[in-house]
C-alpha cells in the first residue's frame, strides 16, 4: 500500500470546528450532523430484539471494542457515512460509549438478497490488526454479532442552516482548511481512479474523541485531493493507537 504519515495529534472534526456563518452571523444556527434516523432505528431495533429473544446479558459492553462490518449492497453509498450511522446506532445499545471503539474494519460487498444487509461483529479483547483481515481471525473474540436487513443510508455530513432555513454543507471552517492544507503538503500525486481500500491509523497519548470522527476529519478532506469521491472507498480500516512512547501521528494508506 502507498501511504503518507502526518506528524501531530489527530484532530477531531465538526463538534470542535469553528462556526461557518451564512448571511448574518447572529441568524446562523449550526446543525453539526443530519443523521439518517430510520437507518439507525433499524439497527437499534434488530439488536434490542435479538437481545430480548436470546436473553443476551453482556450488552452493552463496557470496555474496549472493535467493529467488523460487512455491507451487502449494490449502492455506492459513501462507506464513511454508513459507518457513522452504524456507530451511533450501536452507542448505548451494544457498547456503553463509542469512545471505547479502538478499531474498525468495514467492507462493501455485492448484495446476495433483494435487500441491503449489514453484518455487524463486535469484537472484544483484541483490536483488528489490518485491512486484509477476515472476521474468521477473530471468531474467538466476537462478543456479539447481528445481521440487519435495512435500506442503507449514508447521509451524515456537517451542515449549517442560514436565517432562511436553508441547509448548506459546512466545509470551509478553520479546522477543515487546516487539515486540508496539511494533507496538501504531504500528498502531490494524481487522483485515484476506481475503488479504493483505505487505512487510517492514528497515534496519540490519550483517547480524545470518537474514532470515527477523528478519521473522518482526514478522509472527508481527501476528497478531491487523493480521490474524486468518498464513494470510491470499498474497504475502510481505522485504528487508534494509544502510546506514551511514540509521538502523535496520523498515517493514511491506500491501494
Amino acid at each position: 500500500m502507498t501511504s503518507i504519515k502526518i506528524s501531530g495529534k489527530p484532530i477531531n472534526r465538526a463538534k470542535e470546528s469553528a462556526l461557518l456563518t451564512v448571511g448574518n452571523p447572529n441568524d446562523s444556527i449550526v446543525y453539526p450532523y443530519m443523521p439518517s434516523v430510520n437507518f439507525q432505528d433499524d439497527i437499534e431495533y434488530e439488536i434490542q430484539t435479538a437481545v430480548r429473544k436470546h436473553n443476551v446479558n453482556n450488552l452493552p459492553i463496557n470496555g474496549s471494542v472493535s467493529l467488523y462490518v460487512e455491507l451487502y449492497t449494490d449502492k455506492l453509498s459513501p462507506i464513511t457515512g454508513v459507518l457513522k450511522n452504524i456507530q451511533d446506532a450501536l452507542n448505548g445499545v451494544a457498547y456503553t460509549d463509542d469512545r471505547n471503539v479502538s478499531s474498525v474494519l468495514i467492507r462493501r460487498l455485492p448484495k446476495t438478497t433483494p435487500h441491503d444487509v449489514i453484518k455487524i461483529n463486535i469484537i472484544v479483547t483484541r483490536p483488528i490488526e489490518g485491512i486484509t483481515d477476515t472476521v474468521g481471525k477473530y471468531k474467538d473474540y466476537v462478543a456479539y454479532k447481528v445481521d440487519v436487513e435495512t435500506v442503507i443510508e449514508s447521509d451524515y455530513l456537517p451542515y449549517v442552516m442560514d436565517g432562511n432555513g436553508i441547509l448548506l454543507p459546512q466545509k470551509d471552517d478553520i479546522t477543515q482548511l487546516f487539515i486540508r492544507n496539511t494533507l496538501l503538503r504531504n500528498y502531490h500525486g494524481d487522483l485515484l481512479e476506481g475503488q479504493i481500500d483505505l487505512s487510517v491509523i492514528m497515534g496519540s497519548d490519550s483517547i480524545d474523541g470518537d474514532i470515527d470522527n477523528l478519521a473522518l476529519t482526514y478522509i472527508n478532506n481527501l476528497e478531491g485531493l487523493l480521490f474524486e469521491s468518498v464513494s470510491q472507498i470499498r474497504c475502510l480500516y481505522i485504528k487508534r493507537v494509544v502510546s506514551l512512547r511514540e509521538d502523535p501521528f496520523v498515517e493514511i494508506a491506500w491501494q
